[in-house]
């Protein structure tokens, strides 16, 4: 027995085992689920203007501002009643993704209606543009078979724009947006179902809230909005739409209800945003919140004020339930930046200086012509050279000194280019004046190889030698100012 227990034991601690391994693969990774919010946002602000009315069959991306009408449905005469028992499995296993379509649905109503706080044509006292997509994705979440949600929530949604009417004398519940409740208590429900069902004409209707009201949050006497999308439609409900619609789904041809298959990345994301729906609808420190206006609206505004400036930062320091801060003045009040160019503008002794290191690389023919006339001017001395010899230089002068280093390339490159030619160096360059050349000639002679050797193969290290020391005569003259003038005339020539 013992023995046994241990055999199960182990068994199930390997089942248990496995069971997380495959649940942690289930799991979306973070990024990604950021990208579905992120896309999902994307499909929104594209959905929102597609032009389609809202109702019970059309609530995700729906126009809430255009004009809704109604149709009734009828049986379908091409149905069979021998793909029923196929339907009924398709609609068992829609019912979650059915389920997880009336959270989006949902969160797609928040988002468009935005914050409840706030005096907006979206959120007035009464049934106002926003609410009918509340009602159909309230239908579609508690239903998860769209057969039956969809026609629920259109004939509720309608009932609702008859019964709840809004009216100017009570727009808001706080405050001075409702200075008396008479007149729109007096409105409401006058149109019951049978009424409905009889037909139902609507009245003229304006939303009472206008954007000029919405731009300061509070209401304006005498501002009256725009005309409501279903002012003045006509309508005859007819109470066998759900009935029908689910024979219709029971006898379709059952490849048009298949399942819809979804991810656990699609569930992460839904999720995902029905919070930030939530916070966005009901979050009440923001600008133009009721809570933060003070008294008439309410007395609570001291108890919200000291989480102004961690939760609202485009909230008026000054006015925090006014509107919000201009982007100039949110963005005089953001950190400075710390780019390279934030710093030169604030402190120009901090600008790199523009002098850059000089190259050692021989420039381009083109390059040479062109500065050619600076080299004349200033009695530089650099002078271009092949690009093996100026290899052959700087694996020489590594440690040399800057400013010798760079004084001593040219001649070298001459010097080198002298030498795989047999050609002494001093018969390179045409002779100047005597004053300028006496030196040079004696340092030159003095270091000039014997016929012999100079027949035999000299490697680039030994080749280095004798540029050096020519370049440091030059340097020579030039220090003692004796040899300024035939500087300025080697330049130009070797630039020729």
């Amino acid at each position: 027995m013992p023995a046994d227990a241990r055999s199960y034991y182990t068994t199930g601690v390997a089942l248990v085992g496995a069971g997380f391994i495959a649940a942690a693969q289930l799991v979306p990774p973070m990024h990604e689920a950021q990208t579905r919010v992120i896309e999902a946002a994307v499909n929104l602000a594209a959905a929102v203007s597609n032009g389609q009315a809202c109702s019970g069959y059309n609530t995700q991306g729906c126009d809430i501002w255009t004009r809704p009408s109604y149709t009734p449905v009828a049986v379908d005469p091409a149905g069979s009643a021998s793909n029923i028992p196929a339907n009924l499995v398709n609609a068992v296993l829609s019912m979650p993704g059915a389920w997880l379509d009336g959270m989006n649905d949902f969160s797609y109503a928040l988002e468009v209606t935005d914050n409840w706080w706030v005096y907006t044509p979206t959120n007035v006292l009464g049934f106002d543009p926003a609410d009918p997509p509340k009602i159909t994705a309230l239908a579609n979440w508690l239903i998860p078979f769209k057969a039956l949600s969809n026609p629920i929530g259109d004939q509720f949604a309608w009932w609702g724009r008859a019964n709840l009417p809004m009216d100017p004398s009570c727009t808001g519940t706080v405050g001075p947006a409702c200075s008396d409740i008479a007149p729109i208590f007096s409105k409401m429900f006058l149109a019951p179902a049978w009424t409905l069902a009889a037909g139902y004409q609507f009245p003229t209707l304006f939303n009472p809230v206008s954007d000029a009201e919405a731009e300061i949050g509070e209401e304006i006497p005498g501002s009256t909005g725009a005309e409501a999308p279903w002012s003045g439609a006509y309508v005859k409900l007819d109470g066998n739409d759900p009935i029908n619609s689910v024979i219709n789904y029971l006898q379709a041809d059952p490849s048009l209800n298949a399942p819809k298959s979804f991810t656990m990345d699609e569930v992460a994301a839904s999720l995902d945003r029905f919070v930030k729906a939530l916070v966005l609808a009901f979050n009440p420190i923001v600008p133009r919140s009721y809570l933060l206006k003070g008294w008439p609206y309410t007395a609570l505004t001291p108890l919200f004020l000291p989480f102004v400036p961690l939760l609202c930062p485009q909230c008026d320091p000054e006015n925090p339930g006014g509107p919000p801060l201009p982007p100039s003045s949110a963005a005089a009040e953001a950190p400075a930046a710390t780019t390279l160019a934030a710093v030169v503008a604030a402190d120009p002794a901090a600008e790199p200086s523009p002098a850059s290191p000089v190259s050692n690389v021989a420039p381009t023919e083109p390059a040479a012509d062109s500065a050619e006339p600076d080299a004349a001017a200033t009695g530089d001395r650099r002078e271009s050279g092949s690009p093996a010899a100026v290899a052959d230089w700087r694996t020489e002068t590594e440690s040399a000194a800057a400013a010798d280093s760079v004084r001593a390339a040219p001649e070298e490159a001459d010097n080198a280019a002298s030498e795989e030619t047999a050609v002494p160096a001093e018969l390179t360059d045409p002779v100047e004046p005597a004053e300028a050349v006496e030196p040079a000639e004696a340092a030159a002679s003095a270091e000039t190889p014997e016929p012999a050797e100079a027949a035999e193969p000299v490697s680039p290290r030994h080749r280095g030698a004798p540029s050096r020391s020519g370049a440091a005569s030059s340097q020579g003259t030039d220090q003692d100012g004796a040899g300024t003038g035939s500087g300025g005339g080697r330049s130009a020539g070797s630039a020729d």
